[in-house]
C-alpha cells in the first residue's frame, strides 16, 4: 500500500481528491437529504432585464428570471462551485404606461447559457409587429445561431415565426440607440413598483419548505437575497406564513442593538428593506 501511494504523484492525489469532491457534491444535487448540505437551504433569485421599445403607451422589453440554490461548503471547492439551477426563463413583456400595468406576453427560451444576459438584445416596431433579437449564446454577431429572435404581433396576441434571413437582417440593423428605444437603467425605473404577482413567474418559496417560524428567523437574520425575504413578507400579508410583522420587526431592532461599531451599520443597512416592507404591511393590517 504504501509503495502504491508513493508511485502516485503529489498532484495526481490532489486532483483525484478534488474528484471525489465533485462526484459528492454531483450526488448531493439528486439528494434532498444531502443537497441542504451542499446548498443553501434558501432559493436565491436572480433578474435581468432588456432595454425598451416604446410603442404608443407601451414599452415591450425582455426580462430573464432564474432561482437557484447557491453552493456552500466542499461544494464550492475548486473554484467556488456552481449554482444548482431550479427555474429559469426568458420572456417577453409589455408595461402599459398610461394603465401603469404590466403583462407578460410570451415565453421564449426556458434557459440561457451561462454568461448570457437578455441585456445585449434590439427591438423594433413595424407595422403591428414588434420584433426583438437577443444573446442567448456563445458567438458573435455574425453567428446567427448565438442569438434567438422572436417577432410578436400586437393585433393577435402571438408570437410569429422569425425565418433565418428574417433574423440575419435583424442583426444587421442591430443597434442600442434610435428613436423610441429606452435603455435598460429606464426601463428599470419604469416597472419598479410592479407587484410580483404581475410578472407571473414562480415564487422562491415554491421550491422552499420551512416552518412559519424558521420564515421568520430567516427576516430577522437576513438569510437569502431580498426578493427571498419580499417572497416571505408577501405570504405573511397573504396569510400563507403565520408570522407577527410587529414581533420580527421587533427582533431586528433587538439585533441591531445588540451589535457596535460597523457591524451594526452593516445590519442596519442591509435591513432597512425588509424591516420597512414589514413596517408597510404592519401599518396595512392596521386601517
Amino acid at each position: 500500500m504504501t509503495r502504491l501511494v508513493g508511485a502516485i504523484r503529489p498532484d495526481r492525489i490532489w486532483s483525484l481528491a478534488l474528484l471525489g469532491l465533485a462526484l459528492i457534491s454531483i450526488a448531493a444535487a439528486d439528494c434532498p437529504a444531502m443537497g441542504s448540505r451542499f446548498y443553501s437551504e434558501e432559493v436565491l433569485t436572480s433578474r435581468s432585464l432588456s432595454g425598451g421599445l416604446v410603442v404608443d403607451e407601451s414599452i415591450y422589453f425582455l426580462a430573464s428570471y432564474t432561482l437557484y440554490r447557491a453552493p456552500r461548503g466542499i461544494a464550492r471547492l475548486p473554484d467556488g462551485g456552481r449554482v444548482r439551477r431550479l427555474f429559469e426563463t426568458v420572456c417577453l413583456y409589455r408595461y402599459d404606461t398610461a394603465a401603469a400595468r404590466l403583462y407578460r406576453l410570451a415565453v421564449l427560451l426556458n434557459e440561457l447559457q451561462p454568461g448570457q444576459s437578455v441585456a445585449t438584445s434590439y427591438f423594433e416596431v413595424d407595422g403591428d409587429i414588434v420584433r426583438v433579437v437577443f444573446a442567448s449564446g456563445r458567438g458573435t454577431r455574425e453567428d446567427p445561431d448565438a442569438w434567438h429572435a422572436a417577432a410578436w404581433n400586437t393585433v393577435t396576441q402571438t408570437l410569429e415565426p422569425v425565418p433565418q434571413d428574417g433574423k440575419n437582417e435583424l442583426l444587421d440593423r442591430f443597434t442600442y440607440d434610435g428613436e423610441n428605444r429606452l435603455r435598460i437603467g429606464d426601463v428599470t425605473r419604469a416597472v419598479s413598483e410592479v407587484p410580483f404577482d404581475e410578472w407571473r413567474l414562480p415564487s422562491p418559496l415554491d421550491y422552499t419548505s420551512k416552518s412559519d417560524g424558521a420564515y421568520a428567523d430567516d427576516l430577522v437574520a437576513l438569510r437569502g437575497d431580498q426578493p427571498y425575504r419580499n417572497a416571505i413578507i408577501d405570504a405573511i400579508a397573504r396569510g400563507q406564513i403565520d408570522a407577527d410583522p410587529a414581533r420580527i420587526i421587533a427582533r431586528i431592532d433587538e439585533r441591531a442593538a445588540s451589535r457596535e461599531g460597523v457591524d451594526r451599520d452593516a445590519y442596519e443597512l442591509f435591513s432597512r428593506e425588509t424591516r420597512a416592507r414589514l413596517a408597510v404591511l404592519l401599518t396595512s393590517s392596521r386601517i
